[in-house]
């Protein structure tokens, strides 16, 4: 099964070295963000125009390159920058076991016998569904965490709405388009 983002229908982010737990958090809502944590202005520049990646950047500077798409995200807030990003391109935050949190591979659903050769008997005993990361190989449940990732998505489409009734007001990030 191909995920919206495989066929083309979402963007594909970028994420510089002030934006880790931004990608991170992109990933648990299913979206492919990629993370530059240690490499200079220049190669993330490339790289997201290479890759086809919009730049998520805290540095107003290279949010204005020509030839990429940026946005300059403002707010060190997290659901705040979420919903910049989201706001944008018309998007909805949504929890999918989707994407690795930790290297931003696809995640498949695995059985609990295959689960169970790297987790506890504890945990496998207690869950049903299991996914593992195709590039890492890291094994993801829907544990207790899953309430707080809720918690946090229900924030997020909570700012978007509000944005949406009120649209000059709570926007803190600013988009530049390539060229800009």
């Amino acid at each position: 099964m191909s995920t919206r983002a495989e066929l083309g229908c979402e963007p594909r982010f970028l994420a510089d070295r002030m934006l880790g737990r931004l990608a991170r958090w992109l990933r648990i809502m299913g979206f492919d963000a990629a993370y530059a944590s240690d490499v200079h202005d220049s190669e993330i520049a490339a790289r997201a125009e290479k890759e086809s990646r919009v730049l998520l950047t805290r540095d107003r500077e290279l949010s204005m390159r020509r030839n990429i798409s940026a946005i300059y995200v403002e707010s060190d807030i997290l659901e705040e920058q979420l919903a910049d990003v989201l706001a944008h391109f018309g998007l909805k935050a949504h929890a999918e076991p989707v994407r690795c949190t930790e290297c931003n591979g696809i995640l498949t659903a695995v059985s609990a016998a295959e689960a169970s050769a790297v987790l506890c008997y504890e945990i496998v005993s207690r869950f049903q569904l299991f996914y593992r990361c195709s590039a890492c190989h890291k094994i993801y449940w829907r544990g207790s965490h899953w309430l707080r990732i809720n918690d946090t998505v229900d924030r997020v489409n909570s700012l978007l709405a509000s944005r949406e009734h009120h649209p000059k007001s709570g926007r803190n990030g600013k988009v530049d388009e390539p060229g800009n």
